[in-house]
């Protein structure tokens, strides 16, 4: 189910990456997050470099400029099999 987010606010990502073997916490030396939406009726996409803070990495993206609908994301990271997870938003009229 998408979370919806008015248009011109910031999405806030928060991750922590496991293992898909053991389900125990990995620390990846790097990470990201793709944000896969559409400006004026073109597709594009933003990848955004994840920080670190303690075991979750951390960013955000602006829904500004971005148009009314369905944005799709997924996380990667140097330490497990991408994409690590994926997501929906919905973009709406403030």
């Amino acid at each position: 189910m998408p979370v919806n987010i008015l248009q011109g606010n910031t999405a806030e990502f928060v991750v922590e990456f496991l293992s898909s073997d053991t389900g125990e916490l990995v620390s990846p030396t790097s990470a990201s997050v793709t944000v896969y939406y559409y400006v004026n009726g073109s597709a594009t996409s933003t990848s955004i470099t994840l920080t670190e803070n303690n075991s979750f990495w951390t960013g955000s993206w602006s829904t500004s400029g971005a148009d009314l609908g369905t944005v799709t994301w997924t996380t990667a990271s140097s330490a497990t099999t991408n994409p690590a997870a994926s997501g929906t938003i919905r973009i709406i009229d403030p």
